[in-house]
């Protein structure tokens, strides 16, 4: 009689664990046969430091809803201290036009590891390792050539070069962080509060 039940409980078990595992097998045999992704790689535009070309380009570039892209190099430019750029289709190639090169010490130098951020007025806005005093956040504006700069970092507590880049939320202010400075000297988590045509930054 025990031995019987034995049999029944082994029984029961099987038929339990045979369905589970066909289950998996036949998951495991439809993600493998799935047919790969075939994939293009291609150079669509070459840095060259020369002129008012840009070099280095640490950040990725954004795209807007024409297909342009938008982004900037830390060195090259027209004065050697990184720039803005912008590459627009033009057939089966793309044209490359420098919107703006940042002139070092007077002005602004390096915009590092983020990516612009795109305003609701054209503008681009991002930011920059260093400058007059120890980086900026800066906006472009949609037309090439005209930068304001929207805070000189390094004056107090407010932070020290912020490389990250900002983002924008729907009301046009920025955010942003700098790896240096602040309070205890390890960097600030900040906002940069739109009025009009000023900024007001704060540390948060």
């Amino acid at each position: 009689m025990l031995q019987r039940e034995a049999d029944w409980h082994g029984l029961a078990r099987h038929l339990t664990v045979a369905p589970f595992a066909v289950i998996v097998i036949f998951l495991f045999l439809a993600t493998v046969s799935q047919p790969a992704q075939s994939q293009t790689y291609s150079v669509i535009y070459d840095f060259t430091g020369k002129g008012s070309d840009g070099a280095t380009p640490y950040g990725g570039p954004i795209l807007d809803r024409s297909g342009n892209l938008y982004g900037t190099t830390y060195l090259g430019g027209k004065y050697g201290s990184g720039s803005v750029y912008k590459l627009s289709r033009s057939g089966s190639s793309w044209a490359y036009s420098s919107l703006y090169s940042f002139k070092g010490v007077t002005d602004a130098a390096g915009p590092a590891f983020g990516s612009l951020a795109a305003g609701a007025d054209s503008g681009l806005f991002g930011t920059t390792e260093g400058g007059r005093e120890f980086g900026t956040a800066f906006e472009i504006c949609a037309c090439p050539g005209r930068e304001i700069i929207v805070h000189r970092f390094g004056v107090g507590t407010d932070g020290a070069q912020p490389i990250g880049g900002v983002v924008s939320d729907t009301a046009g202010n920025l955010f942003g962080t700098t790896s240096l400075g602040g309070a205890y000297g390890n960097g600030t988590v900040f906002e940069e509060k739109r009025s009009g045509d000023s900024w007001t930054e704060s540390v948060i």
